[in-house]
């Protein structure tokens, strides 16, 4: 795990050519715009691991928000393609125990059990607005209730335009263009 710096010990580094005194007025002018950096720098770590399904192996990782990633691992290279895609925002920490849980509750849902599903859902990875709004959007359907592209996509503000967007979604990532 990587250890985040304080500004005090970024600038300690520096070496003892400041005064404390005008060291201390150069962290209190700059501490705002340096952390508000080095924040962008540093990306949130995630635990990724492998479970079992019913419907075959997935590739988990679990964020402090919530589950950031779910993706079947049909062949080899489908591996390497969800962690691709998962160190676009994360660092990832192969932690199979933390995802272990999110595994027995895929399980249990999958087993008829409709409440099994408790954990919350990371929309970190979710590439522009109108996918995460129609994320939330769909994460707001009561389990079990039933819902149209057409309902889906008037509650986003785009009624005949989700269908297409999705379709265009399935055809992209099967790689038939």
């Amino acid at each position: 795990m990587v250890k985040p710096m304080r500004i005090e010990e970024i600038i300690g580094c520096l070496g003892s050519e400041f005064h404390d005194e005008a060291l201390d007025k150069l962290i209190d002018r700059v501490r705002g715009r340096l952390d508000k950096a080095l924040k962008g720098i540093r990306r949130p770590e995630a635990a990724v691991g492998v479970v079992k399904s019913p419907l075959g192996d997935l590739l988990i990782a679990t964020s402090i928000r919530g589950v950031a990633l779910n993706h079947y691992v049909r062949h080899g290279d489908d591996l390497a393609t969800g962690i691709a895609k998962l160190r676009l925002a994360f660092d990832p920490i192969e932690d199979d125990s933390s995802v272990r849980t999110i595994g027995e509750e895929i399980r249990g849902y999958l087993a008829g059990n409709a409440s099994a599903l408790r954990q919350n859902v990371d929309l970190t990875l979710a590439v522009n607005p109108f996918q995460q709004n129609v994320l939330r959007e769909l994460s707001a359907v009561p389990r079990g209730a039933v819902t149209s592209y057409q309902a889906l996509g008037a509650s986003v503000g785009v009624p005949k335009g989700i269908r297409v967007r999705s379709t265009r979604a399935a055809v992209r990532q099967s790689g038939r263009q």
